[in-house]
């Protein structure tokens, strides 16, 4: 149920893109809280969306990832069951991640 798509994946199979990577994105599928786990070469801004399958944006949020790890959680408590998709941009990297919400 898992799917991802990157920029590019390192050796160690963690999916990345430039000066971060994405480590652990739990529970999948998930029913409260969308938890994020990074690592990052640099501290960076990050644009997170979440799309539901009409295309339509139901959460968006702009948070500062800082250099190093860190977890940022997402609550979905709110949005209907169902396929969304995560999308992750920053300055010159996208990483799309397939989320499932359940009740």
């Amino acid at each position: 149920k898992c799917r991802f798509h990157a920029s590019r994946l390192n050796p160690g199979g963690l999916f990345c893109c430039f000066g971060f990577q994405l480590l652990q994105c739990y529970p999948n599928p998930v029913s409260a809280n969308i938890n994020l786990e990074f690592a990052s070469s640099q501290s960076e801004q990050l644009v997170f969306n979440l799309v539901n399958t009409l295309g339509q944006t139901v959460r968006h949020s702009r948070f500062l990832l800082p250099q190093g790890s860190t977890t940022q959680s997402i609550p979905v408590h709110d949005l209907p069951a169902g396929a969304y998709w995560l999308h992750l941009a920053a300055e010159h990297s996208l990483l799309t991640k397939q989320v499932f919400i359940q009740r």
